[in-house]
């Protein structure tokens, strides 16, 4: 993660924040879901050291992306935002290993392909908006908090925070 972290700061400074978050992100999901299906220890290490180059690049490139791109308003909401679901997606790991790795002989390879199920989800939503990028956006920020609070539907509220979020996935990656 420490190679990947270095790496990935360079290249984001290079190409671009958006290329660098894409590219960590498909690197990431595709040697996870491949690490399910190795046959031996070798090609697990190979692929969980790509893993580790992954994740360690995503680290750098999303929290300056949020940093540079959120409104100074809501920069710190999104950022705690962001770190937190770092615990979900620990305890996310933590609840598999229990339920799923010990399940079957086969257990830790359905861990493995488990775990690239977000991150295919999440390229799969934005090349599926990728036609439909103005509707997805759209959609998504003309949806109004369930609340009827003014502070949840004002300009500070839960509303203007999931606008900026939507926008800011919307243009993460590159079409």
């Amino acid at each position: 993660m420490a190679v990947g972290a270095s790496l990935g700061g360079l290249l984001a400074d290079r190409i671009g924040r958006r290329q660098v978050f894409a590219l960590t992100l498909l690197v990431y999901g595709v040697a996870t879901g491949a690490s399910a299906l190795v046959s031996g220890l070798a090609a697990l290490l190979v692929l969980r050291f790509f893993v580790g180059l992954g994740l360690g690049a995503e680290l750098p490139v999303a929290s300056t992306y949020v940093s540079e791109f959120a409104p100074a308003r809501m920069r710190g909401r999104l950022i705690v935002i962001l770190e937190a679901f770092w615990a979900v997606g620990w305890t996310a790991a933590a609840v598999i290993g229990y339920f799923v790795v010990p399940a079957s002989d086969d257990g830790w390879r359905w861990a493995f392909a488990i775990g690239a199920v977000p991150a295919m989800y999440a390229l799969a939503v934005r090349w599926g908006c990728r036609s439909r990028r103005a509707g997805c956006l759209a959609k998504v920020v003309q949806r109004k908090p369930s609340g009827s609070s003014p502070r949840l539907s004002g300009r500070r509220g839960v509303g203007n925070t999931r606008q900026v979020l939507a926008r800011m996935m919307l243009n993460l990656l590159p079409l």
